[in-house]
């Protein structure tokens, strides 16, 4: 398993499911950065000598080099990459060795990007399309852009992102006599692809929306995760007034137990490729306010985008987006219909179950086609 990040994120969270519950199958070794939370989950799941260390999101020759000789030196017969950085580095390596390549995007964030950076990105990926042996996409979605893009990624498969039903606990349902100030909850990396800035537009907007009436009705958002535009979007919210009423919270490790506490679910990201704690959220029976991008518009087509349900708006919309969140705010019985039809999508259709097999039939399937290769194979 090859990532270069292994700090809070959907990709690490998906590489730590496979190895937990792959790990009687096949030998996994794990490449990454010496982050956490995920650097210690990795080695308590494969152990310390199967633990090799890389620097964040960066390519070097030292790096690739430093690869390809673990490879060779512990007979790697798969390498599954995860990510944009990790997914360069695997494909880069094919070249060097004769061993099938794997590569799971995660959110394909350079489509949307108009710049030079994305413009480079995306020729990079023209050329090493082809290279894997299987593309992994989290979603249809994320696929049909990428095809839509011009890019022919070789050996394309959808395996949607599935989590561990078993371990939600239900949001408990709400008590009309005893009105509270609702709260609202954001997992976020305060980048340029979550959008962070675009959930204080939203705030602003919905104390327009209630006017004289924004004190009393104004509900509490608290924005979970790090990132290098914490330190502004902190204070953005006190140059817009909002600390009232918008929280940094930080890292936590296990947000998903947190997500009963909370009535919905805010995103405005810019691209996604299908996200863990969205999927988390509305497992755990939040009504989930998302941005119409690919990722969420998966989900939200699969019941929620009604004229009597819809929770979609269009990205930079924000009165749009406020005027989602009051419909929820003010309505506790349309609250309760929506979460609870969010919690049976999610459980109808996105158990980890069916993730987890679709990835082994995809090991299998290329150990198969080579004949020297055991059964118990090991995977970088």
């Amino acid at each position: 398993m090859l990532t270069s990040r292994a700090d809070m994120g959907g990709a690490p969270e998906h590489m730590h499911q496979l190895l937990k519950s792959l790990g009687e199958r096949y030998e996994f070794h794990v490449a990454c950065p010496q982050q956490e939370p995920y650097w210690s989950r990795f080695r308590i799941a494969v152990g310390r000598e199967r633990m090799l260390c890389i620097p964040s999101r960066s390519i070097d020759p030292v790096t690739l080099f430093g690869l390809h000789r673990y490879i060779k030196e512990r007979n790697i017969q798969i390498v599954h990459s995860h990510g944009y950085g990790a997914g360069l580095l695997a494909r880069l390596l094919c070249g060097l060795r004769d061993v099938p390549t794997v590569h799971t995007h995660h959110g394909v964030h350079f489509l949307w990007q108009r710049n030079a950076v994305s413009a480079v990105k995306r020729l990079v990926e023209r050329g090493l399309a082809r290279r894997a042996s299987a593309t992994i996409f989290v979603s249809n979605d994320e696929l049909q852009a990428v095809r839509a893009a011009g890019l022919s990624p070789h050996g394309a498969l959808v395996i949607p992102n599935g989590i561990d039903l078993g371990r939600l606990k239900m949001r408990s349902h709400e008590s009309p006599a005893a009105p509270r100030r609702l709260r609202i909850v954001n997992a976020n990396q305060f980048n340029e692809c979550k959008n962070a800035f675009g959930l204080l537009d939203i705030f602003d907007a919905l104390r327009a929306h209630y006017g004289a009436e924004a004190a009393q009705r104004m509900p509490q958002l608290d924005v979970y995760g790090d990132g290098p535009d914490r330190a502004r979007f902190e204070q953005r919210i006190a140059e817009l007034d909002l600390a009232h009423c918008v929280k940094a919270c930080g890292i936590v490790p296990k947000l998903f137990e947190r997500m009963p506490d909370y009535d919905l679910l805010l995103s405005c990201s810019h691209w996604e490729g299908l996200p863990i704690a969205v999927l988390e959220a509305m497992g755990s029976g939040l009504p989930a306010v998302l941005s119409r991008v690919p990722g969420h518009q998966e989900l939200l087509r699969q019941g929620f985008d009604t004229q009597d349900s819809d929770m979609g708006f269009d990205i930079g919309d924000a009165k749009q987006a406020a005027q989602r969140l009051a419909r929820l705010i003010d309505d506790a019985p349309l609250r309760e219909r929506i979460g609870t039809q969010a919690r049976q999508l999610v459980h109808q259709h996105y158990g980890q179950r069916s993730m987890l097999d679709s990835v082994d039939a995809c090991y299998t399937r290329l150990i198969e086609r080579r004949s020297d290769v055991p059964a118990a194979s090991a995977i970088a």
